[in-house]
C-alpha cells in the first residue's frame, strides 16, 4: 500500500500574488522607496508607500467602492492578466486564508504606507472539508468571515459579528441568511433579537473530522483562534482533554519551540500564539 503525500502552502499563492499586485498598482511613486516583502519566522509582510485614498480604511476595504491611484498602471497590469477588472483582489486574498480556517490578513495604514501581514497559521482540515462540500456556489468572503467567527464564538449576535468581521449589520444579515439556507447556522430567540450559532449538523461534522487530532494541534488551533485575549490553561485542559500537568508540559514545550508565549501572573495567566 502506498502513501498519499499532500502539501499545503504556508501562505496561499493567490493571496500573496494579490497583495503584491495591489502594492505595485496602488503605491504612491512620488514617495521614494520600493515595494517591500519581508519574510519572518512566523509571518510575511508586504508594504508599499502611499496611504489609503477615497475614504478607504482597513475596516471597510472589503466593501468600499474600489479606487485607483495609478489607473494607467492598473490598465497595463489588467492587459497582462496580472490583475482583475472586477477588483476582487482583496476578497480573494481573504478567502484564500479563510477557507482553511487560517487567520485572515491584517491590513494596516502606517504613516504614509500600507502594510499587509500574513500570519503563519496551521490549516484546519475539518473546516476546509466542510467548506469544500457545501452545496451550491462557493461561500463568499462575508459568509466565510461569519462562519469562522461562529466557530470561535458559539452564540453571538448580529451586532457582535458586524463589529468583528469588517462588515455592517446589513451585510451580516445577508451572510447569515445565505449560511442559514445552506443549513450551516441557526438562530435562537425572537426574530430581530436572535443569537446565532453553528447548526447541529455542522458541529457534528467538525467533531467527527477532528477526531484523533493530536493535543498539540488542538492547542495550536486554540491559540490561533484567540490571538488577542489568549487562552487559560483551564481551557486547554477542557478542549484538548488533557490533565493539568500534561497541559502545562505541552505549553512549556511549545513556548520553547516559539509557538506559544505566556503573559500575566497567577490566575490571570494566559497563553498566546507565537513568540
Amino acid at each position: 500500500m502506498g502513501f498519499i503525500i499532500s502539501s499545503t502552502a504556508t501562505y496561499p499563492a493567490i493571496a500573496y500574488r494579490e497583495a503584491l499586485m495591489n502594492a505595485f498598482s496602488h503605491a504612491d511613486y512620488r514617495i521614494a522607496g520600493p515595494v517591500l516583502v519581508k519574510l519572518y519566522r512566523d509571518k510575511m509582510v508586504i508594504s508599499n508607500n502611499g496611504g489609503f485614498i477615497a475614504g478607504i480604511t482597513p475596516e471597510n476595504i472589503l466593501h468600499h467602492q474600489p479606487a485607483s491611484r495609478n489607473p494607467l498602471l492598473v490598465e497595463a497590469l489588467t492587459r497582462l492578466r496580472l490583475v482583475n477588472r472586477s477588483n476582487l483582489g482583496v476578497g480573494r486574498m481573504f478567502s484564500a486564508f479563510l477557507i482553511e480556517r487560517k487567520r485572515p490578513p491584517v491590513i494596516q495604514e502606517i504613516g504614509e504606507s500600507i502594510a499587509v501581514t500574513f500570519h503563519q497559521s496551521a490549516i484546519n482540515p475539518a473546516f476546509r472539508s466542510l467548506v469544500a462540500n457545501v452545496a451550491g456556489l462557493p461561500l463568499n468572503v462575508d459568509e466565510l468571515l461569519v462562519l469562522l467567527y461562529l466557530c470561535a464564538h458559539p452564540m453571538t449576535t448580529v451586532h457582535e459579528i458586524a463589529e468583528n468581521c469588517m462588515s455592517e449589520t446589513k451585510q451580516v444579515h445577508v451572510a447569515l441568511d445565505g449560511l442559514s439556507r445552506r443549513g450551516l447556522v441557526e438562530p435562537m430567540g425572537m426574530p430581530g433579537q436572535a443569537s446565532w450559532h453553528l447548526s447541529t449538523s455542522v458541529k457534528m461534522k467538525l467533531v467527527d473530522l477532528q477526531a484523533g487530532m493530536e493535543p498539540k494541534e488542538w492547542v495550536l488551533r486554540l491559540l490561533q483562534a484567540n490571538p488577542e485575549q489568549g487562552v487559560a490553561i483551564a481551557t486547554v485542559i477542557k478542549e484538548a482533554g488533557m490533565s493539568r500537568s500534561s497541559a502545562k508540559r505541552l505549553l512549556e514545550k511549545m513556548r520553547d519551540e516559539g509557538l506559544a508565549r505566556m503573559v500575566g501572573k497567577g490566575a490571570a495567566v494566559r497563553w498566546l500564539y507565537g513568540q
